[in-house]
This record gives structure tokens, C-alpha cells and sequence, in this order.
């Protein structure tokens, strides 16, 4: 999921932290609805993953889900704030690298080309909607940015 500069999405230049609280609670709901394990934000940018294993079917459909509900909330959610819905999403099926960095606590990161066509995906998409690349053929993580 990609936001653009939050000022410019709200009447009046304003954006407010209670808008993008609001916005997370929204997704980490849909993530934890969804079973999706994976969730980070960084700048205006929020990823989210599945399938980290072979033997999961229903994580493509679990992905595609969990953009449609926060396509379908985050229009609701920024129209009572007055805000325009100038967000959007991309959706990618492919390889992902993940592992815990650091200490004290460790930082778990993912990255490859399914988080990179993704967060192109969702930076070449329309406002408001969801835009998917063609899926690979093959085992794969799935990516949702």
C-alpha cells in the first residue's frame, strides 16, 4: 500500500496523526483477520506478506482479500475525514528474502523481488485502486504493498 505525502491528501493540508493511526489499526485488523504474518510500514509505504512456506494454498486469496477490505475501508475511513482516497495498492506473487537483524530486539526484514514488483505495482496504480502483476509460475512468497 502506498499513501502519497499525507498533507496533500487532506482537505486543507492538514493531515492529522489520528487519520494515520486509524489507518493502521485498519490494516493490522485486516492482517490479523486475513492470517497475514507479516506487516511493516515504512515512510508511506506498508507491506504486508504470506506464505512464507511451500504448503499454504489460500495465501494468494488471503493477499487479494485483505487488499479488497482495506481498498473498501480506507475509502469509508478518508471520506468521513474529508480526505481524498489518494492511496494505492499492488499486489505481487513471487520471491522474498526474510530474516531477523540485529538485537536487542531483533528487526525482521523482507525483501526481494516480490516486495519490490509490489511496491511498483501499487506506486504505478491508479488512486484508490488495487493493481496486480501478472502471477509467476512456481513456488513463491506472496507480497502486498
Amino acid at each position: 500500500m502506498h499513501f502519497n505525502n499525507p498533507a496533500a491528501t487532506v482537505k486543507g493540508g492538514a493531515a492529522t496523526p489520528e487519520l494515520f493511526n486509524g489507518i493502521i489499526h485498519v490494516v493490522q485488523e485486516i492482517a490479523n483477520e486475513q492470517h497475514i504474518p507479516y506487516l511493516k510500514l515504512t515512510g508511506y509505504d506498508i507491506v504486508a506478506a504470506a506464505e512464507f512456506f511451500r504448503d499454504d494454498p489460500t495465501a494468494v486469496s488471503r493477499i487479494a482479500s485483505a487488499a479488497v477490505t482495506c481498498r473498501d475501508r480506507f475509502c469509508v475511513l478518508l471520506e468521513e475525514s474529508g480526505s481524498e482516497p489518494y492511496f494505492r495498492l499492488g499486489i505481487h506473487c513471487g520471491i522474498a528474502i526474510g530474516h531477523a537483524l540485529g538485537d536487542n530486539p531483533p528487526v525482521f526484514n523482507l525483501w526481494g523481488e516480490a516486495v519490490e514488483t509490489a511496491q511498483v505495482m501499487a506506486a504505478s496504480a491508479l488512486p484508490g485502486a488495487i493493481q496486480t502483476s501478472e502471477r509467476p509460475t512456481g513456488d513463491c512468497a506472496r507480497a502486498f504493498c
